[in-house]
């Protein structure tokens, strides 16, 4: 993706979070470089700019400690951050942080009771809906991930958040979902899975869904056109710079053509349609692992006499790693549109 001369990229990184907030903009957390050297700042990109920016953060007495392998979930003007690695020390957290993108401060949460995770990296969170069930809070769901000590997790946990605790202008207005997804990942074994498994958030039953035909760890996925899109990661035996589609009416993953767009996603001089799938373009492919994803919603001009904003959602996706080097790019997944 071109950048605005003059952005300040982040450093090279894996292990890091890729998280759109509620302002539009999007913000890295974290991650590590194959030295070991593991970091704790935070990096703000614009997307209607193109241009990155460091934050210079507030003091305060909650520091966020560097670590890579974490997760976080926007909670409308703040980040929430669980877990995470420090390579160097080989400590594994299991800590609450919450970052304010108003303030640019952190804060600890203090866990007030239940059973607390034990420490892990590698994991997969997201936001729940909102249910009433638990009206007073919101919900962030962990789930997976491992440690050097105790190895693969394959349990799930809720962390209730108080409404009053953060801001969450926006988030009501998020479509309930039916299921929440986890695909692909490293079994105890170290075998790579080759299934993905669809949790019902309120039943809190699973249903397991064999795929044989696609095999992935260390990977990024998002909704994007209506369609599971995964890029990159780990095969088992090489490092992989490829898009997968999966669609629920097919209920299998489909390898997508990729076609290279310079400039923008809105910049649809290239197009190409992926045989009984979705229509996917990538502006940069190399392979990787262990890079960030977010899914991001773009918004074009109004367009026409009725002057709505047209909306698109994209997967947007930074650094990583490959074979050599460490990675700071960034690359853009969308579903083209054809020309008329």
């Amino acid at each position: 993706m071109a950048l605005r001369p003059g952005s300040v990229e982040p450093s090279p990184r894996g292990g890091a979070t890729l998280t759109q907030v509620d302002d539009g903009s999007v913000y890295l957390i974290g991650g590590a470089n194959r030295e070991g050297i593991c970091f704790g700042d935070v990096h703000r990109f614009s997307l209607e700019s193109r241009e990155w920016s460091r934050l210079t953060l507030s003091s305060t007495t909650d520091a966020f400690p560097a670590r890579s392998g974490h997760s976080a979930v926007a909670l409308g003007r703040c980040i929430v951050v669980f877990g995470g690695l420090s390579p160097a020390t080989g400590e594994v957290f299991n800590d609450v942080h919450v970052f304010d993108i108003h303030s640019c401060k952190w804060s600890r949460a203090e866990i007030a009771d239940g059973e607390v995770p034990m420490p892990r990296n590698a994991h997969a969170a997201v936001l729940l809906p909102a249910s009433p069930a638990a009206a007073a809070h919101h919900r962030m769901l962990v789930f997976g991930g491992s440690s050097p000590d105790d190895g693969a997790f394959e349990d799930a946990f809720v962390l209730q958040i108080p409404l009053g605790y953060v801001t969450a202008a926006g988030n009501e207005d998020r479509e309930p979902l039916r299921w929440e997804r986890v695909d692909g990942g490293r079994n105890r074994d170290g075998t790579i899975c080759t299934d993905m498994a669809l949790l019902d958030p309120h039943s809190w039953q699973w249903q397991l869904v064999p795929i044989c035909e696609w095999n992935r760890c260390s990977h990024v996925a998002g909704l994007v056109g209506g369609a599971l899109v995964s890029f990159g990661g780990f095969d088992g035996g090489a490092l992989r710079d490829d898009i997968w589609v999966y669609r629920d009416d097919a209920e299998s993953w489909e390898r997508a053509t990729i076609v290279y767009e310079p400039g923008s996603v809105d910049n649809n001089s290239d197009t190409h349609k992926v045989e009984g799938g979705p229509e996917t373009a990538i502006l940069l492919s190399l392979e990787r692992f262990g890079h960030a994803g977010c899914t991001v919603e773009l918004r074009a001009s109004a367009a026409g006499a009725s002057g709505k904003v047209e909306r698109r959602i994209a997967l947007l996706v930074f650094g990583g790693m490959n074979a050599s080097t460490d990675l700071n790019d960034l690359l853009m997944v969308a579903q083209c549109q054809r020309r008329t």
